[in-house]
């Protein structure tokens, strides 16, 4: 009975499915915190210093209340864990690409490849801190969490769409293009809405302008949207693989 079970898989499943899986996490966490707090907590969720209208709540306000705060937290705590496994996967997928010599920064690929990841890592921990600590337990915290959340996902985007993958030599297939073509239009939402978040939030600390804080809102949920589908497609270019676990020694890694 060992030695069958040493021969076979304990856990396997597709990228694939994985990605459909905690792609899904975040988008219903924050859904139900937005629409719970329209809901129940209106008031409160979309109450700012200036005590003007607005209409919908931001993501940190909808995640400070009960239960959202939860739901929210389970979400992206069940989220996160494959997310950091499968920056591991990227770092070995991403050396294991033919080098494109030409591209100007070819030489640096190896650092470039670690900032990459790196950042990717910066941007995990962000999300998780702002998800443990809210802006109402501490606004400080809760920013810094934030802060790191867009300083690494910004920064992860930029280096993977273009600096990493033009600089491999192109693996021309209908499917890549497809991938490499949606990455940088989610990748460009993803800029322009936060240049656009942080020019509401500007205004609206400025001129307190009925409706301003609301437009900020909508362009966090178009962050954090734009994030979830940039992600999903970063990992398709690896949907073939499987994450697996077993004890067979075709599958150790050298």
């Amino acid at each position: 009975m060992l030695h069958n079970l040493s021969n076979m898989a304990l856990v396997k499943m597709r990228i694939k499915r994985l990605l459909f899986i905690i792609s899904l996490l975040p988008i219903v966490g924050m859904f139900f915190a937005v629409i719970w707090s329209i809901l129940f907590n209106w008031e409160e969720s979309t109450a700012t210093h200036c005590q003007v209208k607005n209409y919908l709540p931001s993501i940190s306000s909808a995640i400070g209340f009960a239960p959202q705060a939860y739901v929210w937290g389970f979400c992206i705590s069940l989220h996160s864990t494959p997310r950091i496994v499968l920056a591991f996967a990227y770092w070995k997928w991403f050396h294991s690409i033919p080098l494109n010599r030409d591209f100007p920064l070819s030489r640096f690929r190896n650092d470039l490849i670690s900032l990459t990841i790196i950042a990717h890592i910066i941007e995990l921990f962000g999300l998780l801190l702002l998800t443990v600590v809210s802006s109402i337990e501490s606004p400080d915290i809760h920013e810094l969490g934030f802060i790191l959340f867009i300083s690494g996902s910004l920064t992860f985007m930029v280096l993977h769409t273009w600096v990493i993958a033009p600089m491999n030599v192109s693996m021309d297939t209908q499917h890549l293009r497809e991938l490499t073509a949606r990455k940088r239009k989610m990748a460009m939402i993803n800029i322009i809405s936060f240049i656009f978040c942080m020019y509401f939030y500007v205004r609206h600390n400025s001129y307190c302008e009925q409706g301003v804080y609301s437009l900020f809102a909508l362009c966090e949920y178009l962050i954090i949207l734009s994030n979830v589908a940039y992600h999903h497609s970063v990992g398709m270019a690896i949907h073939d693989f499987s994450f697996v676990l077993c004890d067979n020694e075709e599958f150790k890694v050298q």
